[in-house]
C-alpha cells in the first residue's frame, strides 16, 4: 500500500497552495500538532507520501493444506516536509512512548476535497524517524509507526463525482485477528 501526492516541491509554499497533486493527505498524531491549514484537518500533519503492507506465509509448497501463518504487518510509515512536528516525533520515538491513536487521511485533491481513505492505529509506537535533505532540496523526514490494531476504510468515486460505500478492514496484530 503506497499513496503518493504525485507533486513537485516547492519551497517556503504551504502545501495547501501547492500546484498538481493528485491527493492530499493528512495525519492526525495523539498530542503532536501539524501546520495543515485545511479546513477539515487544521493542526493535522501534511504528508507527501505513506507506505506499509501486510504478508502472510502460504504452505502451499508443502502438502495440500495451503496452510497460513500469523500475518507479518509493516510498520506504516509517512513522509512529510520538515516542519514543526518534527522534533516532537522525535521525543517520542527516542522516549518509546505509546501514542493512543494515529489516524491518516487521503482526499481527492481540488475543489471540495472527498476522502477516499482513512487509516486508524490504535496503540502506536514510533517505531523510526529519518531526516535527509541537500542544499537544493527540503528537508524531509520519514517516520515509521508500529500498532497493535488498524482500521482502515476505503472509498471509490462514482462517474457522477459521489463517493461510494466504504469497504472496511480492521485487525488486531497482538491478537491476530
Amino acid at each position: 500500500m503506497a499513496v503518493s501526492r504525485l507533486n513537485t516541491p516547492v519551497a517556503n509554499v504551504a502545501p495547501e497552495q501547492r500546484v498538481g497533486g493528485v491527493v492530499d493527505i493528512y495525519c492526525k498524531i495523539d498530542g503532536i500538532e501539524g501546520e495543515s491549514q485545511d479546513s477539515k484537518h487544521t493542526g493535522w500533519i501534511h504528508v507527501e507520501s505513506i507506505a506499509g503492507g501486510v504478508a502472510n506465509a502460504g504452505a502451499f509448497a508443502y502438502g495440500g493444506g495451503g496452510g497460513s501463518g500469523k500475518a507479518q504487518w509493516q510498520d506504516l510509515t509517512i513522509r512529510g516536509r520538515f516542519d514543526k512536528c518534527f522534533a516532537t516525533l522525535m521525543k517520542k520515538c527516542a522516549a518509546g512512548e505509546h501514542i493512543p491513536s494515529v489516524q491518516i487521511s487521503a482526499c481527492k485533491a481540488g475543489g471540495e476535497q472527498q476522502e477516499f481513505l482513512n487509516i486508524r492505529m490504535d496503540n502506536v509506537l514510533i517505531s523510526s524517524l529519518n531526516l535527509s535533505g541537500a542544499e537544493s532540496t527540503e528537508p524531509m523526514y520519514d517516520c515509521g509507526f508500529n500498532f497493535q490494531k488498524i482500521k482502515v476504510e476505503s472509498r471509490s468515486q462514482t462517474n457522477t463525482g459521489t463517493m461510494s460505500g466504504a469497504v472496511v478492514a480492521e485487525w488486531d496484530v497482538k491478537l491476530n485477528k
